[in-house]
């Protein structure tokens, strides 16, 4: 009695392979009988499981920075894509593993700032006070490199020296308040740039100067003051500029002398000649005339003669172009020399010769560039 066979076979294919069993190829999992006859003419029972393994598809998605690469597609990739990997499994089917490449940039970010000397920013790491370009190296959301470039700016701090002259009784506005007294002033203003701006002012106040004189004529002699020739006793004012252009006042007070009859002294100047006992007369002395006075009576007049010498003083005065100096009788604006005749407190010629010298203004073009 020859056996009946039953062979128990098992099979692999992967998903996409056939088998022929069960008198046909087959491509689905399952048990598979083959009746076959042995060399004894008995039945073989050929039973097979198919075991069909799926071929794997993975979806991969991979990230990296700009200036890196990935190995996928069988080379080192550096462009955003999908790229596509096959390897065996473990059963020797397909593993295709599609990935998504993703490349994130590195951003570089240019900025500027600026600050005023003596302030900082804090910059590469430390609070930085001097001009430059500066690097920060971040991270984005995504990991990678964010580079900040910062270029600082520091603006300086302008401190600016003033000198101001004023006359007494004008004032100036300095450190948010008119000022009349001389000192040094601080006014902080701002550049364009938004720093500070220090204006240090000196400021110098110029005293206006009052001057009281007495002058005394004869009757009927002529003094000039207050812009004219006076004979008559009362008080006059004069305004001149001082060489700082404030005002220097003189104030005169003019006595108009009686002639006296009996006796008098009489004054003339050097060169000059008066009727005195009854001759004209030149030289110092005491000469005597008899008048009728009012009443008709004689008047005697014993007259003491007194020659003052005749002066000429030289003086020399300075203004700028576009002032003027009365001299000579008139405001003068040119250089030049001008003869003033006053009168001396005697009376007498005063010869004032004025040398006036007229300094130019000048004009100087400046150009200035700032940022």
């Amino acid at each position: 009695v020859h056996p009946v066979f039953q062979t128990d076979l098992t099979f692999e294919i992967c998903d996409g392979e056939s088998m022929f069993l069960g008198g046909a190829n087959q491509t689905q999992p399952g048990v598979y009988q083959d009746m076959l006859q042995s060399v004894e003419g008995c039945d073989s029972l050929i039973v097979s499981t198919l075991i069909v393994h799926p071929n794997l598809l993975n979806p991969e998605v991979r990230e990296i920075c700009e200036g890196e690469s990935a190995f996928l597609g069988g080379a080192n990739q550096t462009q955003a894509g999908t790229y596509t990997d096959i390897y065996p499994s473990q059963y020797g089917c397909d593993s295709t593993v599609v990935t998504e490449l993703i490349v994130h940039p590195i951003y570089t970010t240019p900025l500027t700032f600026e600050i005023c000397e003596g302030e900082s920013m804090f910059l590469e790491g430390a609070e930085q006070t001097e001009s430059g370009v500066y690097t920060d190296e971040l991270q984005s959301i995504e990991g990678c490199d964010s580079v900040i470039v910062s270029t600082l700016i520091v603006h300086p701090v302008f401190t600016t020296p003033l000198s101001f002259e004023i006359c007494e009784g004008e004032s100036m506005f300095l450190e948010g308040a008119e000022q009349t007294e001389s000192g040094v002033y601080t006014d902080i203003l701002q550049s364009v740039e938004g720093c500070d701006s220090v204006i240090v002012s000196t400021l110098t106040v110029h005293p206006v100067y009052q001057q009281n004189q007495t002058v005394e004529i004869c009757q009927g002699e002529f003094y000039f003051v207050g812009g004219g020739n006076q004979s008559t006793s009362g008080f006059y004012t004069d305004i001149y500029p001082t060489i700082h252009g404030c005002d220097s006042v003189i104030i005169t007070e003019l006595i108009v002398k009686p002639v006296f009859l009996n006796p008098q002294t009489a004054e003339i100047c050097d060169g000059e000649s008066i009727f005195l006992g009854g001759a004209n007369q030149t030289e110092a002395g005491t000469y005597t005339d008899v008048y009728t006075a009012q009443n008709g009576c004689d008047s005697t007049v014993v007259t003491e003669l007194i020659v003052h010498p005749n002066f000429t003083t030289p003086l020399t005065f300075e203004i700028c172009e576009g002032e003027s100096m009365f001299l000579g009788g008139a405001e003068q604006t040119e250089a030049g020399v001008y003869q003033d005749m006053l009168q001396t407190i005697e009376g007498c010629d005063s010869l004032i010769v004025s040398t006036l010298i007229v300094h130019p203004v000048f004009t100087t073009p400046l150009s200035f560039e700032i940022c």
